[in-house]
């Protein structure tokens, strides 16, 4: 018998991504004096949905918990998405065109798949969700970063066209973004909105929009999904999460519209990525779904509370965000560096997400959020990190 080593296999698109900076966080977290932490570097939330996760029979629910179902997801499911987006759109909506996801992050890598050829590249519009740039890497394409969202608190967002343009090339295939922002909390007009369907349609390019915090947007305007603006539908990926809408981020559990001639497409790779989501996250969907406006006009009202005293109580140089669960701070006048400040934050007991994590360039700022603990928690959360901050002289 011959010897034969086996050597690992390198992907080189991946080497050089790194894994989520919430491990290394957590490292740290494990190593503090602070005899308990209020974790503000985590993207969750503090309230959940009422649920009751029970067996239950094909009288209520399309398959039993132990059975798999569609790879699109199942009809009752898919037709409570579809009265929703129809209330919301005040328009027909195709069912077919609607894929129940294993959250987000599974219906971004869906949509990766399929606009890319390998070396296509996809505009990013910065900063960014922090796991953007590696789903985009892990399709085979190529992300380019745009600095977009304004991290000064009183600097406008105005000619979306000209922000954009320098960066397209002729690999240029999709634009991602995410409204409210994540980090920043910021948010587009609908003129702005507009104008960035317009540039995409004109240009051929899929707009990929991630609507995670559809529900905490607090401009007059609210929010809007850009697929229902000029003709959008066919050009524009709507991802959709239960995760922070309901606070369910450990169901797993999102949806994908997309459009008509690409909703085939991304069932063939919903099957060869998960096969299907599975039963339980699909009725927990459900119910979720079926709970009524209350719970989430509910969750709402925490969100605007903690915006506001996150708003009135930080000292720190920060965006005022016009919705979502994040601010991003600007720690350019702490000489030792973010890091040194997150540091002197957790070992005092208040965590803190890494600014560079979400974008090239933002080295000196971090992401606080506001959703993921009590008020009373983060009022002393901001207590200290203005303690710390004021201390730099």
């Amino acid at each position: 018998m011959s010897n034969h080593t086996i050597s690992a296999v390198h992907n080189p698109v991946l080497d050089s991504t790194p894994l989520s900076v919430f491990d290394s966080i957590n490292v740290r977290l494990k190593r503090t004096p602070a005899k308990r932490i209020i974790p503000l570097h985590q993207g969750k939330t503090v309230f959940t949905t009422p649920i009751e996760l029970r067996p239950w029979g094909t009288s209520e629910f399309d398959y039993p918990p132990h059975h798999d179902g569609p790879t699109s997801g199942t009809d009752t499911l898919i037709e409570a998405i579809r009265a929703k987006l129809e209330a919301q759109f005040g328009e027909a909506i195709d069912p077919e065109r609607i894929q129940v996801t294993c959250g987000i992050t599974h219906a971004l890598s869906i949509i990766f798949h399929c606009v890319l050829y390998p070396g296509d590249e996809v505009v990013i519009l910065s900063p960014q969700w922090l796991f953007a740039k590696g789903l985009v890497r892990a399709a085979g394409g190529v992300p380019v970063e745009v600095p977009f969202f304004p991290a000064a608190r009183d600097e406008l967002l105005n000619d979306v066209t000209e922000r954009i343009t320098p960066y397209l090339t002729s690999k240029t295939r999709a634009i991602y973004f995410n409204l409210p922002n994540n980090p920043t909390g910021r948010t587009l007009s609908p003129q702005q909105l507009d104008e960035l369907t317009d540039l995409a349609k004109e240009l051929g390019l899929y707009l990929i929009s991630d609507n995670a915090y559809e529900f905490y947007d607090y401009t007059p305007s609210g929010f809007i999904d850009p697929s229902i603006l000029n003709g959008g539908h066919h050009n524009t990926f709507s991802a959709y999460s239960f995760s922070k809408s309901f606070g369910m981020t450990g169901y797993r559990i999102g949806y994908l519209l997309s459009p008509p001639d690409m909703a085939e497409l991304a069932r063939k790779f919903g099957l060869y990525s998960v096969y299907s989501t599975p039963m339980c996250c699909q009725f927990a969907a459900l119910s979720a779904i079926r709970s009524g406006p209350e719970v989430i006009d509910s969750h709402r009202r925490f969100i605007k509370e903690a915006l506001d005293i996150t708003t009135q109580q930080l000292r720190v140089p920060a965006t005022v965000p016009d919705g979502g669960f994040y601010t991003l701070l600007n720690l350019s006048a702490w000489s030792s560096g973010t890091d040194d400040f997150i540091s002197k934050c957790i070992s005092e007991g208040v965590s803190l997400a890494p600014g560079q994590a979400f974008g090239t360039g933002y080295d000196q700022y971090a992401r606080l959020c506001y959703s993921v603990v009590g008020h009373d928690d983060l009022e002393e959360g901001i207590r200290i990190i203005n303690d710390i901050f004021e201390r730099r002289a």
